[in-house]
């Protein structure tokens, strides 16, 4: 959050966790609310950026589907995760959705691929990622590139 408020987007924080929100600092808005309830309650703006890092992957995975499922188009999904923790939210998504389901604008791994492994290199990597979407450049590494080719899920439909 302070590495994207420095580049003037309105961030919304949301997180059901009290003691959490009750500490955060740096937000426009600030929700104490269950993540997937507020997505389902307030929408998501047209081509915003949703950056999603909850507790546990399993909260990840209902608020992406809560965004497939209300059909709402942000311009940019990131879910910060593992690869193989990718796969599995893929498989799962593919049973629930179909195979045709578009996830062209969801970014996981999530950020470009700068190098580094603390996570001040992993904020500015996802705040580099999310630049170079907004401002539509082309070129850079993106951490989903990573993935073998039979998973490269924003490329392909499976069918």
């Amino acid at each position: 959050v302070p590495v994207l408020k420095t580049l003037n987007f309105h961030i919304t924080v949301i997180d059901e966790r009290k003691e959490i929100i009750d500490d955060f600092r740096g937000g426009d808005v600030v929700v104490h609310q269950h993540f997937a309830d507020f997505i389902q309650e307030n929408g998501i703006k047209d081509n915003s950026f949703v950056v999603v890092c909850t507790p546990t992957h399993t909260y990840d995975y209902h608020v992406i589907n809560k965004i497939l499922e209300l059909k709402l188009n942000p311009k940019y999904i990131g879910m910060l995760c593992s690869i193989d923790k990718l796969k599995i939210y893929l498989n799962e998504t593919y049973k629930k959705f179909g195979n045709n389901i578009n996830l062209s604008n969801f970014y996981s791994p999530i950020g470009l691929d700068l190098g580094g492994g603390a996570p001040e290199d992993i904020a500015i990597s996802i705040a580099a990622e999310i630049l170079s979407i907004h401002f539509e450049k082309k070129g850079q590494k993106h951490m989903r590139e990573a993935i073998d080719d039979n998973n490269r899920y924003w490329e392909n439909k499976r069918g």
